[in-house]
């Protein structure tokens, strides 16, 4: 596995756990981002945790959390990574695609310079100003 499947999603709650988990266990190298402390509410299937004890897991895959100063660890992962939501920090590790599913339902930034591909879930997404591809949950 290399960077060419590097994911981010942004939003470690229920529905950007739920899309990290899908992609790191079809192969994907998948790392994650939310606030902290967190605004999941249904934790024990979130990996929104991570970023409280240091480690969550949810259907035997685990997140990790890590501080952006470190560099990546070596290809392949043997979990999911979770960061405190840093753009300017963790945009350095070069993500391929990008998934937002932060559930903000109004975006100010134009994301689409970010990756080959931003994906945004959920409302106030719009191709014409800030993914390239949006998905209504």
């Amino acid at each position: 596995m290399h960077r060419s499947k590097l994911v981010w999603v942004r939003g470690a709650g229920e529905l950007g756990s739920a899309v990290a988990h899908l992609l790191y266990r079809v192969g994907y190298s998948v790392f994650m981002s939310d606030i902290s402390p967190p605004l999941a509410i249904r934790r024990p299937v979130t990996f929104s945790d991570a970023l409280l004890d240091g480690m969550s897991e949810v259907e035997e895959v685990r997140a990790i959390k890590k501080d952006s100063s470190e560099p990546l660890p070596p290809f392949p992962w043997k979990h999911i990574l979770i960061f405190e939501d840093a753009p300017e920090q963790l945009l350095r590790y070069s993500p391929v695609i990008i998934i937002d599913a932060r559930m903000l339902k109004h975006y100010t930034e134009d994301y689409r310079n970010w990756a080959n591909l931003v994906i945004g879930l959920g409302p106030g997404f719009d191709t014409d100003k800030n993914c390239h591809r949006a998905i209504e949950t």
